[in-house]
């Protein structure tokens, strides 16, 4: 009769040790599950920065070809004064003239320049969905009733430069065309924007 006692006793006390070694054990599988440490997702796409236009220095421009420049004795007929930023400007056909000694030079314009009216060869094209215009070397976007001038941006292509205006340069033995401190390569399109020159 003591044996038997002693037996389930002792059968009593395994059941109960199995049980609490099983929940221990259970316990630290749910912990491990628990803790495992999750990688947090960056949105590439929100962080991305803008790009910026490419700048070189002017230390390491070499000037193959120098520009001819473009001046007239007299302005030609119809031609509008616009006073901007407290100088003159003269204004025909799209292109731009200021006083120089005796003669008047042809130039592009400051930004933000404002013209009424463009000429009819300006050239039309979208640039992250917005309508540009060039003509001449400047680069125009209506503003109200007027046209302003603005700065080319990277990746940009018109179909031509003003060959007066422009001049040929290199940059680590790579050729392109300077107008206005824009650096234009040739394309098969025309002339990309692919940098500026610093201040």
């Amino acid at each position: 009769m003591k044996q038997s006692v002693i037996i389930k006793i002792f059968f009593s006390i395994l059941i109960i040790v199995g049980g609490a070694v099983q929940g221990q054990t259970g316990y630290h599988k749910r912990s491990l599950k628990t803790e495992k440490r999750v990688t947090p997702h960056h949105n590439h796409h929100h962080n991305k920065k803008l790009r910026a236009t490419k700048r070189y220095k002017r230390s390491r421009v070499v000037v193959v070809k120098k520009r001819r420049g473009r001046t007239l004795s007299v302005l030609p007929k119809g031609v509008v004064k616009i006073h901007h930023n407290k100088l003159d400007y003269h204004y025909h056909a799209g292109r731009f003239y200021r006083p120089n000694a005796s003669r008047y030079a042809v130039i592009i314009p400051p930004r933000g320049l404002r013209i009424k009216s463009l000429s009819p060869k300006a050239h039309r094209f979208m640039w992250k969905n917005r309508n540009y215009f060039y003509h001449y070397g400047t680069y125009y976007i209506k503003k109200d009733q007027d046209f302003e001038s603005v700065r080319a941006e990277e990746g940009m292509i018109v179909p031509s430069l003003p060959s007066e205006l422009v001049e040929e340069i290199s940059i680590d033995d790579q050729n392109y065309f300077e107008l206005d401190n824009v650096i234009y390569q040739r394309v098969e399109e025309g002339y990309k924007v692919v940098g500026e020159l610093e201040d």
